[in-house]
């Protein structure tokens, strides 16, 4: 996708908003955590189901904004996560592997006949 857009000889440039983002969605975060506190504290919980889809919803709006709030910051450079990747460790050889023999090559395999079958 290209970072600009021309339309009527004027040129736009994108622009990320990742502290606005980050704030929209930290303040949903904090009002779906206050939705799951209001439902405990009031009472709601033990009524019946309004109180329990109460707390769902809460809960799932808190997941959607925390997981978006988390995205955010990862893109933003705010956070880093934790890498699979071994780089460091790849490069580096072990002490011990340069005084290994190198291995022997294979054994060339022994051609396998196919089972006779006697004719009767």
């Amino acid at each position: 996708m290209p970072t600009t857009i021309e339309a009527h000889n004027e040129t736009m440039t994108f622009k990320t908003n990742e502290f606005e983002l980050g704030v929209i969605s930290a303040f949903f975060l904090v009002l779906s955590l206050i939705g799951v506190v209001w439902t405990f504290t009031s009472g709601l919980i033990g009524s019946g189901i309004d109180g329990i889809l109460l707390l769902l919803v809460a809960l799932l709006m808190a997941a959607v904004f925390a997981l978006q709030l988390l995205y955010i910051g990862r893109d933003a450079g705010w956070i880093t996560f934790p890498s699979h990747k071994t780089a460091g460790k790849a490069a580096a050889p072990a002490p011990n592997a340069a005084a290994a023999p190198p291995p022997k090559p294979a054994a060339p395999a022994k051609p396998v006949s196919p089972p006779t079958t006697e004719a009767k």
